[in-house]
């Protein structure tokens, strides 16, 4: 709102304290001017509200009160917005292409009809940025580009053709038909003096999602409660991520009592029992639910395991004749990032802490599980403390070797396309990849109409 209206100066100075001001100011500015008296009461939106997971409160650090939040729309709600056709409804709240891409196309076949592009090569694919080196804020996360350092340095060693990796210029989550199809590193290498290689990696997250028979579960950072999935789809983890268990449900359970509880155990790579959530009842009302890792931090670098068992297993060991996998309902493996010195401003004593992880086992939990741990880990375990306690303390060249070894069993280079290099180089040379803008459909190069604005039609106000 423009001009020298003293209450919209007042109003504009009140709400710049305000969270979220746009949901009243222009309301409040409306009902106390000349035209409160022609205000219609019809917001003109379709908003997906789903309350149970909508209002659980999410925003405690942010706000002093439980508030709610509409989910994102997804083809399942199509009917809903179908519905809207006869009614005053122009705008829709949540619509999210790196959740559903899929009811995004169907609301554009529904307006836009024979004009859109059925045939279109994008029309399935969505590209969202997740870092890129000319960001200013916000600052990026150490474990992210120490993960995209040690890929791109993985990729110019297969390659063989004698590059040296510079820096990462930007990181992508690729989707394509509503499934992460991976994440594309877009990095800058040299060879020789002078000649500059820009290419992308499409790199695949193994999947470490390990299903038991009533539930399927994982780990990762950056749990949306609302959406029921991890926002971080790198999968990046460092010595202070916080960590959470998704737990997905199959099927419905019909006892009105809820899923029987589960523990959770979590090992660290020297093999010791550090944390322990006891009996865990799941939410019996939707298809997901998270179990925090209040891990101690900084949190050892290195190949964890989280061990899910039913949660009124003492730890015991089973009589004779009985089967002892039954003491482990799921063996799921997590990789927390070491740090490499690109990554931030870190010393060698810092990398050292950092690396090493908390030193001392805070045990908080009763019962004895070395019976869980002798079938989860069979025969001897005796050197695993020493070799991590070991490799806690690499540095330079030993350090980024581990690093990279660490991602093999977590990552698979998948694909790679050449952005740019020195004209001579490339022609001469037979191993680099195709070009990132026409030869892969993958590449955050390639073409996407769907998502390029060229302008507006004067005639309909649409975009081109």
């Amino acid at each position: 709102m423009e001009g020298n209206d003293g209450f919209i100066d007042a109003l504009r100075e009140y709400y710049h304290y305000a969270l979220l001001p746009a949901e009243s100011f222009y309301h409040v500015a409306l009902k106390n001017s000349p035209f409160c008296s022609s205000v219609i009461n019809n917001n003109l939106h379709l908003t997906n509200w789903k309350r149970k997971q909508g209002c659980k409160c999410q925003h405690k650090t942010v706000v002093d009160w439980c508030g709610c939040s509409p989910n994102d729309f997804t083809s399942e709600d199509w009917k809903r917005i179908n519905g809207t056709w006869k009614k005053d409804t122009f705008f829709g709240r949540k619509f999210e292409p790196i959740v559903n891409q899929k009811i995004v196309n169907k609301v554009d076949e529904w307006l836009l009809g024979k004009d859109y592009d059925f045939a279109m090569d994008a029309r399935n694919g969505y590209w969202e940025n997740i870092y890129h080196y000319e960001d200013i804020s916000p600052k990026p996360r150490p474990e992210m580009l120490s993960l995209a350092e040690a890929l791109s340095r993985r990729h110019s060693d297969q390659l063989k053709i004698g590059m040296t990796f510079q820096r990462i210029l930007k990181v992508t989550a690729y989707n394509h038909k509503d499934t992460l199809e991976g994440i594309l590193i877009f990095y800058e290498a040299s060879h020789g003096n002078r000649d500059i290689i820009r290419m992308e990696v499409l790199v695949k997250p193994n999947s470490f999602v390990v299903e038991s028979d009533k539930f399927s579960f994982s780990v990762g950072t950056d749990f949306d409660p609302k959406e029921l999935l991890f926002r971080n789809k790198f999968g990046s983890a460092g010595p202070h991520s916080d960590l959470d268990v998704l737990c997905q449900r199959k099927g419905v359970n019909k006892d009105k009592n809820g899923w029987d509880p589960l523990t959770f155990l979590a090992i660290d790579p020297s093999g010791e029992l550090v944390h322990v959530v006891e009996e865990k009842t799941l939410d019996n009302e939707t298809h997901a639910d998270v179990v925090k890792l209040s891990l101690e931090k900084p949190t050892r670098t290195g190949v964890w395991t989280l061990l899910v068992v039913p949660g009124n297993d003492k730890g015991e060991e089973k009589e004779e004749g009985s089967s002892s996998s039954s003491l482990v309902l799921a063996k799921i493996p997590f990789l927390v990032t070491p740090l490499l010195p690109s990554s931030g401003k870190f010393s060698d004593m810092a990398l050292l802490r950092l690396h090493a992880g908390f030193s001392t086992v805070n045990k908080t939990w009763e019962k004895d599980y070395s019976s869980v741990l002798k079938v989860a880990f069979p025969g001897d375990t005796s050197s695993r403390k020493s070799v991590a306690q070991e490799e806690a303390r690499y540095l330079g060249s030993r350090l980024l070797e581990r690093t990279k070894s660490l991602t093999e069993k977590f990552y698979t280079i998948k694909g790679s396309c050449l952005h740019s290099g020195k004209d001579s180089f490339v022609k001469a040379s037979t191993r680099l990849p195709p070009d990132c803008f026409s030869s892969v459909k993958w590449s955050s190069f390639a073409r996407d109409p769907k998502s390029t604005i060229h302008g507006v039609d004067q005639r309909t106000g649409k975009l081109f």
